[in-house]
């Protein structure tokens, strides 16, 4: 623990952040709403587990139900599949 280091993904309405912050609780991955790329506050912090890394559906439905984002494509590609 000598190093640490993050990855941050920032998008026009969703800042992910996945870092060692709160490695006593589990939780390894921020999630939150914001209003560009200049925003660095945004919304709420949500934090879920380092483990969700390895459950990429779960965590892309942790980021959809946070921040509404892929919400859309999501919606479009259930109406292609009926």
């Amino acid at each position: 623990m000598a190093v640490s280091g993050e990855i941050t993904l920032h998008h026009e309405r969703a800042y992910i952040q996945v870092g060692q912050f709160g490695m006593s609780s589990g939780h390894g991955i921020l999630i939150r709403t914001c209003k560009g790329r200049k925003d660095y506050t945004g919304g709420a912090n949500h934090f879920v587990a380092l483990g969700m890394l390895e459950d990429i559906p779960a965590l892309a439905a942790a980021v959809r139900a946070i921040t509404g984002v892929g919400r859309d494509a999501l919606r479009s590609s259930n109406h292609r599949a009926a």
